[in-house]
C-alpha cells in the first residue's frame, strides 16, 4: 500500500480542520496519523504520537467549551481550544510532510498510471474513510483516468481540466487522489472543452504526453461530472 497516497489523504484532512471542527474530522485526522506510523522513520514516531495526543487534548477542550453557557468563560475557553487545535494541526502537517514532502502538493508526475498503481493508490487514499463497498469496487472495477473539463465564463477562452485517476465501478467513480487542475488556453474554438483537453493532453507517443498512460482508459467529459 502506497504511503504517498495515505499521506495525501492525511494532509487533505488537515485542510478540513476549520475552527472547532466536528468529532468525525478530528477522529479521522488522528486515525490518519496513527496509520502513518509504519511508514515513518523511527525518529518520527514520537512526533506523530505527540501530534495525535495533542489533537485529542484539543478535542476535549472543544467539548468542554461547548458545554459552557454563553458568556466570557465560554469565550475564553473557546479561544484556548482553538489555539490548542491550531498548534496540533500545525504539528500534524509537519509530521505528514516529513513522511512525504509531496503530500501538501501533488505533482502531475505523482499520478498513478497503471492498473496496479491506481488500485493501490485508491486503497491507500481511502484506507481510513472508505467504505467496504468502495474497497470492493477498487478491486473489481476498471482503473481509469477521468478528465472533467469546463470553459471559463464569458468568452470561454480558458479551459480547466480536472484530472483524477481512480476506478470506475457500479457504485460510481472511486478516486485514488485529490484531482489535479490544469488550466490552459483554448486550442480550437470549434471544439468542446473536452476535445481541446484531449488534443492537449494526449499524443501518439505516450512518452511525450502530459497523461502518460498506456494501460488504462482516459475518459474526457464536459459539463456535469459523472460520479
Amino acid at each position: 500500500m502506497s504511503a504517498n497516497f495515505l499521506a495525501v489523504a492525511a494532509y487533505e484532512t488537515t485542510l478540513c480542520m476549520t475552527s472547532s471542527p466536528d468529532h468525525d474530522t478530528i477522529d479521522r485526522l488522528r486515525g490518519h496519523l496513527l496509520a502513518l506510523v509504519p511508514y515513518a522513520d523511527p525518529a518520527m514516531h514520537l512526533a506523530i504520537v505527540d501530534a495525535e495526543a495533542d489533537l485529542a487534548t484539543a478535542q476535549d477542550a472543544i467539548d468542554a467549551y461547548r458545554a459552557l453557557p454563553r458568556g466570557l468563560d465560554r469565550i475564553y475557553a473557546q479561544t484556548h481550544a482553538d489555539q490548542l487545535l491550531a498548534a496540533a494541526v500545525k504539528d500534524a502537517r509537519a509530521a505528514i510532510t516529513t513522511i512525504d514532502p509531496h503530500a501538501a502538493q501533488l505533482r502531475g508526475t505523482d499520478m498513478p498510471i497503471t492498473p496496479t498503481a491506481i488500485r493501490a493508490a485508491a486503497h491507500a487514499y481511502l484506507q481510513l474513510n472508505g467504505s467496504a463497498e468502495e474497497h470492493t469496487a477498487i478491486d473489481t472495477g476498471t482503473p481509469m483516468v477521468d478528465v472533467h473539463c469546463r470553459a471559463d465564463a464569458g468568452l470561454g477562452r480558458r479551459i480547466t481540466a480536472r484530472i483524477t485517476a481512480g476506478v470506475r465501478a457500479d457504485i460510481g467513480f472511486v478516486p485514488a487522489h485529490p484531482p489535479f487542475l490544469l488550466t490552459f488556453d483554448r486550442l480550437d474554438g470549434r471544439l468542446s472543452p473536452a476535445d481541446n483537453a484531449r488534443r492537449l493532453l494526449t499524443r501518439k507517443d505516450p512518452s511525450q504526453a502530459y497523461l502518460r498512460v498506456t494501460d488504462v482508459p482516459v475518459e474526457f467529459n464536459d459539463g456535469r461530472r459523472h460520479r
